[in-house]
């Protein structure tokens, strides 16, 4: 089967995306449509990363057909030669290809050509180039439509301090908005710029579109790896040859480290201070928006969660007053809280990781 090779790599990127995504990001506990957003982009991102292998190999051999054939086409003057040009060239298969040239040479009984698959060997990693091109298709049009629609959309959906689906949905296309009219205007005065100087047509349109979008992804890639390539090496060359330079650079990335998780710890303990004089005061009280309270208790560490569910109606001390609290139970602030406590929590366990 001409396509094994590429079965088996999809195959493998498929396991190697489900690994990582459950060592790193835990599968059972996040949203099942923002996890397989998330596992689709990575797969095809390691797709592109090992399929290119296979095309290089199978489009080297494809060129080394039609230049044997060229070959053959200048070394002999029969007018078959250009049929036996286009005809290689045209074929996907390798079978098409020996079936072609045995089927030339036999007609024309000439002793000297040189069988094509003498000259260009078949790599074991071939795959033809029309499933070449129509997976790259895939794969590009399905990651334009996961980076700039529903990745952003899934991400604000994932940190949105609504409490309904709907709202959470509503709630992340405006937030969008604003990163859709900046590269809209963006767009705009460059699709003009490109207008003045040819002539506009739906072909011109989706290559315009095409370039922009590719344009975009080569210039942060670029900063990326730019930096990358220059911050890495120096950092090990540094460190390797100076001892001191590296400890002391330990020392100072344990400290920005500790001021950075004793900052996150104090925020959350703020929040989650706030957070149960709330619920404490709604549940008390049945408080209409004690539903609201119980979801962003649910977003809290489980520590906290179970000093609640052992609480059996003890109170609690609180600096703020009654009255306070209750000006601060409206729905528009409960929101706000929701998403902080998303926020704080995921910042307090990055920084517990990186301590670690």
């Amino acid at each position: 089967m001409a396509s094994t090779p590429l079965i088996l790599v999809i195959v493998l990127n498929f396991v190697l995306s489900l690994y990582l995504l459950n060592r790193y990001g835990n599968l059972g506990k996040h949203n099942v449509w923002i996890t397989t957003s998330v596992f689709i982009a990575w797969f095809f991102s390691f797709n592109v990363v090992f399929v290119l292998p296979l095309d290089v190999t199978s489009t080297i051999y494809n060129q080394c057909i039609v230049d044997a054939a060229a070959a053959a086409n200048q070394n002999h003057s029969q007018p078959f030669s250009a049929s036996l040009l286009v005809a290689l060239s045209n074929s996907t298969t390798a079978g098409n290809l020996t079936t072609t040239t045995t089927t030339t040479t036999t007609t024309t009984s000439a002793p000297d050509v040189t069988p094509v698959e003498d000259v260009c060997k078949k790599p074991w990693s071939y795959v033809p180039k029309n499933v070449l091109l129509t997976l790259w298709q895939f794969i590009y049009w399905s990651s334009q439509v996961l980076t700039w629609i529903l990745l952003p959309i899934f991400q604000s959906y994932s940190m949105s301090g609504e409490f309904t689906t709907f709202r959470k949905i509503k709630s992340s296309f405006i937030e969008n908005i604003k990163y859709y009219c900046f590269f809209g205007v963006l767009f705009i005065i460059f699709l003009i710029y490109y207008a003045s100087r040819e002539s506009m047509s739906f072909e011109g349109l989706k290559v315009f579109c095409t370039s922009a979008s590719n344009t975009f992804g080569l210039f942060l890639l670029t900063v990326l790896m730019g930096y990358g390539l220059v911050e890495i090496p120096r950092t090990f060359l540094s460190s390797t040859q100076n001892y001191k330079y590296k400890l002391d650079y330990l020392y100072f990335k344990i400290a920005k480290t500790n001021g950075e998780k004793c900052e996150a710890d104090g925020n959350l303990d703020d929040l989650l201070d706030e957070i149960r004089a709330l619920y404490i005061y709604a549940s008390d009280r049945g408080h209409v928006f004690s539903g609201h309270l119980e979801k962003i208790l649910r977003k809290c560490p489980e520590s906290f969660q179970n000093e609640f569910i052992n609480r059996h109606g003890r109170s609690v001390n609180s600096s703020s007053s009654q009255q306070e609290i209750e000006a601060k139970l409206t729905e528009k602030n409960l929101i706000k809280l929701n998403a902080k406590i998303k926020q704080a929590v995921q910042t307090s366990h990055r920084t517990k990781i990186i301590e670690r």
